[in-house]
């Protein structure tokens, strides 16, 4: 499903992103420039990768065959995989943060981007979650504030809990 959005004057003569498949006209009034990069990152998500075309993480140093499914997912999406955060960084005085982070509930990856980037992310967040229902129940963006770099997390599912304690 590619190239789903294309940058168009809407009917009042603004520029906004044209949406083919509901025939609807979304950001109109932001900008020309604004409109033709949110053109480019949503037709660029619609395209998942296979597991060998990840280039963000070598999945075969995870050895947990629950974690390197559920980091495999994310990753899928063109979006997540290309602006993964290259470096770790420091929270507070000394909490060290991974571009990547399991914890007990769900899995949280950093980010390259500002909030320009969220509706991006919020899309791709969404399409991971439906294409992946034994993975995650939900999945969401955090609030961009300035002060550390986008983050996006996804919520376990139970099933998912399960096999990540079991490997």
């Amino acid at each position: 499903m590619a190239q789903d959005f294309e940058l168009a004057k809407s009917p009042r003569g603004r520029w906004a992103v044209y949406c083919k498949g509901s025939q609807t006209y979304e950001y109109e009034g932001k900008g020309k420039r604004f409109c033709q990069r949110m053109v480019e990152e949503l037709n660029r998500t619609d395209t998942t990768k296979k597991a060998s075309e990840i280039k963000s993480v070598n999945l075969d140093k995870i050895d947990n065959a629950a974690a390197r499914e559920c980091v495999s997912a994310i990753l899928s999406m063109s979006v997540f995989d290309d602006n993964l955060l290259k470096y770790t960084w420091t929270s507070g005085c000394t909490t060290i943060v991974h571009p990547i982070m399991f914890w007990a509930n769900n899995i949280t990856i950093q980010l390259e981007g500002d909030e320009v980037m969220r509706t991006i992310y919020d899309r791709a967040v969404t399409e991971v979650v439906n294409a992946n229902p034994t993975l995650f129940d939900y999945g969401y963006v955090d609030n961009y504030d300035g002060s550390c770099p986008m983050s996006v997390t996804f919520k376990y599912t139970e099933e998912l809990k399960k096999r990540l304690k079991e490997s």
